[in-house]
């Protein structure tokens, strides 16, 4: 059989599959800590404050 057709050898699989396994942990890596540092969602109850607050400053502008 010529080489051209050759069946590649185990070790490279190996190594692609390692490869693959560091790009997956630190992708979740990456994800997890984006997500636990995003600030907590802003409720109703702010965001009706702080458009009463503007509101105000805006009135005597009117």
């Amino acid at each position: 059989m010529s080489q051209h057709f050759r069946i590649r050898p185990r070790c490279c699989s190996i190594k692609m599959g390692k490869n693959i396994k560091i790009v997956a942990v630190a992708t979740l890596l990456i994800f997890f800590t984006l997500t636990q540092a995003a600030p907590p969602p802003i409720t109703d109850d702010r965001i009706q404050r702080y458009l009463e607050s503007i509101a105000g400053y805006l009135h005597p502008l009117l």
